[in-house]
C-alpha cells in the first residue's frame, strides 16, 4: 500500500532528530505519532501547565489530521500517555476536550506513565484518524462513557476501535475491587457487549491493550482462566504493560481493542520464538490489508532473553525479530505506520544507541512514532517492548 507522510505546518517537524514523522497516511487511516508540547520550532510550551500542555498537543494534532485531509472529528482512537493523571482528569482539561472535538468523541485510553522523552512534557497523545462514514457504538448493558467525554467504541469501515474497559457495571461502579480476576472478566465482559452492539464478537479481536498494575498478575492461574473463557483458543495480538495509574482509583486492569471484520491470518515466523503456545498472543495476525504486531520482547527464537542491562543489544534483538515477523506477512519495516515503543529507562534511549539502531532497521523511512516509559513488563530482565501497525 502506498504510504504518505504527513507534514503540517505549524507543527515540529521530527523527521530529522526523532526518528519519526507527525503521521502517515495510509489508505483511509492516518496515524498520527505522539503529539507533545512544544511549539514548530520544538521548543516547550508551558512548562508544568497541564491544561495549556494538553491544549498544544490537541491543537498540534488537529494540524497534523487538518494536513492529512481529515478534521478532528475523524478521530477514532486516541492514546494518552500522562505523568500524572490527576491533573489530566481536572475540569479544564475536559473543556478542551469539547473544544477541539465537540460533541463528537473519540475511543480513548488514559494511562499514568513514569515518564516521557523529556521530563518536562506532562502528557504525550497519540491517535487515529478515519474520514469518511462512522458509527458511534454503545451498547446498552454498558457504562455510557460519552458524558466522561469519550466513546465506548467506534466502527469506521470494518475496523472497530474499543476504548480501554475498566471492570465498571452499567452504572459507573468498580467491580472486583482487589481481586485481579474479577476485574480482568468485567473488563473483557464490557468488550464482548460492545463488540455484539457493534455487529462482532470476540472472534474479531486483533489488537489488544493489557494495561496492568502489576505484571505478576499475569502469571497468575486466572489470567489465562478469564482469557480462555472470552477468547477460547484463538489468540490475538497484544502488548502488555505495568503502569502507574488509570482513571478509576482502584482499577487493577484494563483493555482496550481493534477488532476487524474481515478473514484473519495469524502470522508465526519460522525464525522468531512461537509466542502463540503458551503466550496465549501470536506475534501477529494479518487481515484487511493491516498488520498487527505484538509487542516484541528482546528474546531469541528459544525465548531465552538477549541483552540482559544492555539497551543497544535489546533494541535490536527487538526490531530484528518485528523484521522477521513483518517478512513472515509479507510486509517490510517499510511498510510500518506506526511504532509504540515502551521502554523501562527512557533515559538509556536518549543516551545510547537507538536512532542509530532505529535507522537501520526502518532507513529513510520515518513511521508515526511514540515513546513512553512504564514500570516494568512481563519479565523483569526486559528493558523495552515495542509494538508495530503496518499497511500492506
Amino acid at each position: 500500500m502506498k504510504l504518505e507522510t504527513v507534514v503540517p505546518a505549524g507543527v515540529f517537524d521530527t523527521r530529522a532528530n526523532h526518528y519519526s514523522s507527525p503521521a502517515i497516511r495510509a489508505g483511509n487511516a492516518i496515524y498520527v505519532s505522539g503529539q507533545v508540547a512544544w511549539d514548530q520550532k520544538g521548543a516547550l510550551v508551558a512548562p508544568a501547565d497541564m491544561e495549556a500542555q494538553t491544549r498544544q498537543c490537541l491543537d498540534n494534532m488537529r494540524r497534523t489530521v487538518e494536513a492529512g485531509g481529515a478534521r478532528m472529528s475523524d478521530v477514532v482512537r486516541l492514546m494518552v500517555w500522562v505523568r500524572d493523571i490527576r491533573d489530566f482528569t481536572a475540569p479544564e482539561v475536559a473543556g478542551l476536550w469539547r473544544e477541539y472535538f465537540g460533541d463528537r468523541f473519540p475511543t480513548l485510553a488514559v494511562v499514568q506513565i513514569s515518564n516521557l522523552w523529556r521530563p518536562d512534557f506532562m502528557l504525550s497523545i497519540e491517535g487515529i484518524a478515519e474520514p469518511g462514514p462512522k458509527q458511534v457504538i454503545v451498547a446498552p448493558d454498558v457504562f455510557d462513557s460519552r458524558p466522561g467525554l469519550y466513546s465506548q467504541a467506534i466502527r469506521a469501515g470494518n475496523t472497530i476501535y474499543v476504548s480501554a474497559q475498566l471492570s465498571l457495571d452499567e452504572r459507573g461502579n468498580i467491580v472486583g475491587r482487589g481481586d485481579f480476576g474479577a476485574q480482568m472478566g468485567m473488563s473483557m465482559e464490557n468488550q464482548r457487549r460492545i463488540l455484539k452492539a457493534a455487529g462482532a464478537s470476540m472472534d474479531q479481536m486483533v489488537f489488544m491493550h493489557m494495561f496492568s498494575k502489576d505484571e505478576r498478575h499475569m502469571h497468575r492461574p486466572s489470567y489465562e482462566t478469564v482469557w480462555r473463557e472470552y477468547l477460547g483458543q484463538r489468540d490475538v495480538a497484544c502488548t502488555s504493560i505495568q503502569y502507574g495509574n488509570l482513571q478509576v482509583r482502584g482499577a487493577l486492569t484494563a483493555f482496550d481493542g481493534v477488532a476487524e471484520i474481515g478473514p484473519q491470518e495469524i502470522i508465526v515466523p519460522p525464525d522468531v520464538a512461537d509466542s502463540v503456545r503458551g503466550q496465549l498472543f501470536p506475534q501477529a495476525i494479518k487481515v484487511n490489508n493491516k498488520v498487527y504486531v505484538s509487542g516484541q520482547v528482546p528474546w531469541d527464537i528459544n525465548k531465552k532473553s538477549v541483552g540482559q542491562g544492555n539497551i543497544e543489544a535489546q533494541t535490536r534483538m527487538v526490531y530484528e525479530n518485528m523484521k522477521r515477523t513483518l517478512k513472515a506477512a509479507g510486509a517490510a519495516m517499510s511498510d510500518v505506520v506506526k511504532v509504540g515503543v515502551f521502554v523501562k529507562d527512557i533515559r538509556l534511549l536518549r543516551r545510547g544507541d537507538y536512532g542509530k539502531i532505529f535507522k537501520e532497521y526502518f532507513g529513510e523511512h520515518c513511521p508515526a512514532v511514540n515513546v513512553v516509559q512504564v514500570d516494568n513488563f512481563w519479565r523483569s530482565d526486559y528493558m523495552l517492548e515495542i509494538e508495530a501497525i503496518a499497511a500492506v
